[in-house]
């Protein structure tokens, strides 16, 4: 999903968070209709943040290519998708339940 997303705002000019949400949010419920509505919200807002990153490098002249790579996957969780259980464990949302 992220990587669908930076490529798409890298492609289009989308930087921002609320602009990926309004372009794509819709799009990538009906794909991914069987997990919850957060993950695309925090996906959303993790290529805007590589988007962004990328852009700073590049003007700087410290971008190693010509387009945003993802080279480590990473999960955002937000505040809806995972909650404490206990000191040690936590339960994260998916799309089982």
């Amino acid at each position: 999903m992220v990587k669908k997303l930076v490529a798409y705002g890298s492609e289009n000019d989308v930087k921002s968070f609320i602009g990926l949400k309004k372009c794509k949010y819709y799009e990538l419920r009906r794909k991914y209709s069987q997990l919850p509505s957060h993950y695309v919200h925090v996906a959303c807002q993790d290529a805007s943040t590589r988007i962004k990153s990328f852009l700073k490098l590049k003007r700087k002249k410290l971008a190693k290519s010509d387009k945003s790579l993802i080279n480590k996957t990473s999960i955002w969780l937000d505040d809806h998708l995972w909650k404490p259980l206990g000191y040690t464990t936590i339960k994260v949302a998916t799309h089982k339940g």
